[in-house]
């Protein structure tokens, strides 16, 4: 099977068992809704044209499917064209960065924020 077909295959099986670590622990993204720290936990928090900067992975194990810590500022940030790679972002928001992004998959997506 080639890899990107494994890895969409990962990313859909992590998405139907809710990215559960195990039956008793809560998922990345319960965890950070439970804190409350930052101002986002996923993407459907952010406003249309920005990014939730909250990353984890989460890939299948012989006991289920297993995730890592989180990482990422819990901030929303602008989207911003690859082609403006390194330029300043508009209203001070920045400098246009790639990111790679994982949020429960094991395969990371190149994007483009302001930091």
């Amino acid at each position: 099977m080639p890899r990107r077909s494994v890895a969409l295959l990962a990313s859909l099986l992590a998405a139907v068992l809710g990215f559960a670590c195990a039956d008793d622990e809560p998922s990345p993204r319960e965890r950070c809704a439970d804190e409350g720290i930052g101002e986002c936990c996923d993407d459907s928090e952010c406003a249309g044209g920005s990014l939730c900067d909250f990353d984890y992975i989460c890939s299948p194990g012989p006991d289920g499917v297993s995730c890592s810590e989180p990482s990422g500022d819990r901030l929303c940030h602008l989207r911003c064209d690859a082609a403006d790679e390194g330029q300043a972002c508009p209203d001070d928001a920045g400098t246009c960065t790639r990111i790679e992004r994982f949020q429960g998959g094991d395969a990371g997506q190149e994007a483009f924020v302001c930091r």
